[in-house]
Formats: C-alpha cells, structure tokens, sequence
C-alpha cells in the first residue's frame, strides 16, 4: 500500500490509499517519494511543536493585606500560592488560585482558594498584580494531611463561570478504607462551584455514574471542554484511553459519554493540563485544544486537540455534541520559562487564545510556588498541521519507536565484545550501591543511595500507606 497526495483547495492535505505493483516509472516513483517525504515531515512537526515564547509574566502573591481580608486567614496562616490562572469572559478577566499553609511544601497543611481579577502593573510590566480578591469557602472534610480544596481550575459554560477543583471528602457510601486516626488522607472528589458575578451561588461534589468504577479512587485533573453555545459541561477524563463525561449541574453526576464504557486510565505518558478552548474551525466541526503534561516530575508541556463535532439537526436529543481524540504531542520545553534552580512547570489555565493573531496567553505554576503568564505563538499553525495529520491517517501521538530504537541500540553497544561492560556493586545490606564502568573503576562511578520506596497508583497517589492494609517494605535495605 502507497499514500498519495491530492491538491486542493482545503489547506489540509487529503491522502489516499491505493493497491499498486511499484513498476512504475521514475518520476512517478519520485513524485511519490516526494509525498511520503512531506506526510512524515508534518507528522515530526506535529509530534515536536515549536512554540515562540512572546513573552513570561510574573504574577506576584497577594499582599499581606488582601490576605488578612480572607475570612479563613483568622485562623490559616496563607504564606504559599500556587494554581494560578484565568479566563476572560465577555473582556473581563476572572482569576482563581489555591492558598496554603506551609508554602505548599511540608504537611501538615490546609489551603483555600479565591477569585479575583489579576492585572498588569503597567502596560508593558513583565509583573502581575491580584485586584478584588475574594475566598470561596468549600465544603471539605477536616481530616488528612492536606485539608482543603486543591488545584482549582476555571472555565465558563454559557457565559457563567465555574471552578472545578477537589477537596478531601468522607464518603460513607463508598465504605471505602481508611484509617482509624484522623491523620491519614481521606479520598479526593471533584467539586462543582458555580460563579455568579465573581461570588459562588452554588457548589457540590460530583459523583460519577458509571458501573463499575472506583469510587474509592481520588479524583483529581479534569479538564474541562465546553463547546460553543453549549449549556452542558464536558470533561476529558483521560487521554489513554480517550474518555469524555457529561456533568449535570442539577445532579452533580457525572457520566460517560459511552454508558458502560469505562477504562482504567493509563496515565504513564500524557496527563491532563488545562482547559480546552476553542482553536480552529474545520469541515467536520472544531478543534478544541489543551495544554497537557508528561508525568511527574518531568511535567514537560504537551499540546492536545479534539475534535467536537455538533449532532445532526433534529438529532441533538440528549447527546448534542460527538468528541474525537486527533492526538497529543511529545513533551516540549517552554524556552525561558525554567532556569537551573527551578524544576518543572505545571500548566493549570489558558487566559486567552486568538486565533487570527495566533497568540495564547497560558499560565504556569512552578516548583508549587511561582506563578508565570506566557504569551505563545504557533498553536493554530500546529492546530492546522494536527488537523492534516489526523485526515491522513487517523489519531496521532508522541512516537516512542525512537526512543525505544536508542534503547536497542544502545543494549547493543553494551553487548558488544568491543565495548566496556556496565557492573553494579551492592554495598551490604544497607540498600545503597555503586554504578560503574569496569574500565574505569568504582572510583569514577555512581553512588546511588535510596531516599524512599512507595507504590504509587496510575493516578501517581500513594498507595499502601493508609486503609486497612500497608506495606511494610519501606527501603531497600535488608
């Protein structure tokens, strides 16, 4: 089987796909060549964007006044913000961000969450400053190491805005595990707030419907997805596989698109990020976008599209819109945004996006305790060539043949007869050991000394440290 090219006049390339005996002349062969040549050229574009960084903004924590206003802050020493981040609605700009104790470093701890508006000092300052600052309280259970709402994400749905964040929560029904003193994690549930001129009119924890699933698991980073003119909220649970719920504000129940559908997550390459917003449209429908992350602790940005395709009229009954997963990128660093001192950059909103001038405002939390705006250029153009990739042949993801073809071949050279062998020294029983080339000796190895063993779950939480069974292996020493 060969692909071909046609010319149209739709930007994106069509390709078809037809049976040929290659016996065909010298120039057709290289005509062909020339299009498979350009099919896999995009694709590596796709899979490797190249975003330009415009510009980073600084957004400064609250003064100690604004602090001091918050209801909770009589009884919560605030000193950490992290989760910063916005939409604009109707040409205002509505900011929500998490509160914490402890810098959001050590628990125990608490936090809380507000909204407000964040603007810039002056037109061209590189800084950005909190303005009409206020605190939802959110219903959560006291119990667990960290208490209170986390990682907040805004969004809007017909011209209102909403908070989705999660909150420790005791769930009688579930009967789920936990431990007897009130020390240990209680399960995380997602929290539905509702806005009403930057004040919440309504909040409550939503339940997912579906057989089958986890009610013990903690629910953490949806991104939400809200079509144009839609009055449902929509969610992208997870990305491998693509599953997308509907969220009932009247029920606070949250259900899959596909009743009876429900696959455990595989979070171990690409794990949700922001929102969805709306980027480009096409003859199918349109291309919603995210900027999503690789796992902890790399956190690397990866840029996600979906396709949202609106019912047939007459068709709209209780499914109103179909989602299809174009693809997601490889893991990318945002230029300027780390330094050495800092270790990774979480993206948690998207501000604003302008396709005409393709430019997005996106925000950053770093190391859990800096907040940062970047302007971006290059997402619809990445957006269009997603677009032609996913007409020629289908989804698209980060290709990891490549990094698994260095693996081989890197295996290869340590086999070989010519080169030098990798050993490994155990010290003891103290779990610690050395890594070295044989060549040249333990002395020019590396030390390698264990800080800690866990288990952790897809979700990437620790399991085995609370409920009614633990783990007892906690080092590798023996």
């Amino acid at each position: 089987h060969v692909w071909l090219t046609l010319k149209e006049k739709n930007p994106a390339p069509r390709f078809m796909l037809f049976q040929e005996k290659l016996a065909m002349p010298s120039m057709h062969r290289f005509y062909l060549l020339l299009a498979l040549q350009a099919v896999s050229g995009q694709l590596h574009e796709v899979q490797h964007p190249k975003l330009q960084v415009d510009e980073i903004g600084h957004v400064d924590t609250m003064t100690p006044r604004q602090l001091s206003s918050l209801p909770s802050a009589a009884t919560s020493a605030y000193d950490g913000m992290m989760f910063s981040g916005g939409i604009k609605v109707d040409g205002q700009t509505i900011w929500t961000s998490r509160l914490c104790t402890n810098q959001c470093m050590e628990p125990p701890m608490t936090s809380t969450i507000v909204i407000g508006d964040v603007q810039r000092d002056a037109p061209q300052a590189h800084r950005w400053s909190w303005r009409k600052v206020s605190e939802i309280a959110v219903n959560h259970s006291t119990k667990g190491f960290c208490t209170g709402p986390e990682d907040p994400r805004i969004d809007s749905v017909q011209g209102r805005p909403f908070v989705l964040a999660n909150v420790n929560r005791e769930d009688p029904a579930s009967a789920c595990p936990t431990d007897a003193d009130a020390r240990s994690d209680v399960i995380r549930r997602q929290v539905l707030i509702l806005l009403g001129s930057q004040t919440p009119t309504s909040q409550c924890i939503l339940h997912v419907d579906e057989p089958g699933f986890d009610q013990c698991q903690n629910q953490k980073n949806w991104a939400s997805l809200v079509p144009k003119d839609s009055d449902t909220i929509f969610v992208v649970y997870s990305l491998m596989p693509f599953q997308v719920m509907s969220v009932s504000q009247e029920t606070c129940k949250a259900r899959f698109l596909k009743p009876n559908s429900f696959q455990v997550p595989d979070f171990s390459q690409v794990r949700s990020g922001t929102r969805y917003v709306h980027g480009i449209d096409v003859a199918e429908g349109a291309i919603y976008w995210s900027v999503a992350h690789t796992p902890p602790m790399e956190y690397e940005a990866v840029l996600s599209a979906v396709l949202v395709r609106p019912a047939a009229r007459g068709d709209r009954g209780t499914q109103p819109y179909s989602f299809e997963l174009l693809g997601w990128s490889c893991g990318f660093p945002i230029d300027g945004l780390l330094d050495e001192s800092l270790q990774f950059a979480y993206p948690n909103s998207i501000l604003d996006f302008q396709a005409d001038t393709d430019l997005a405002e996106v925000t950053f939390h770093i190391d859990d305790s800096l907040n940062r705006v970047v302007k971006l250029r290059g997402v619809r153009s990445w957006l269009e060539k997603a677009y032609g990739v996913w007409k020629a042949g289908g989804s698209f993801r980060c290709d990891t043949r490549k990094v698994q073809s260095v693996e081989r071949q890197l295996a290869a050279a340590t086999n070989s007869s010519n080169s030098s062998r990798t050993k490994v020294d155990v010290m003891g029983q103290s779990g610690k050991f050395t890594v070295y080339n044989d060549k040249k000796g333990k002395a020019k190895g590396i030390n390698v000394n264990m800080d800690a063993i866990r288990e952790v779950n897809a979700l990437g939480d620790t399991v085995g440290a609370s409920g009614r069974i633990k783990h007892s292996l906690q080092t590798f020493a023996s």
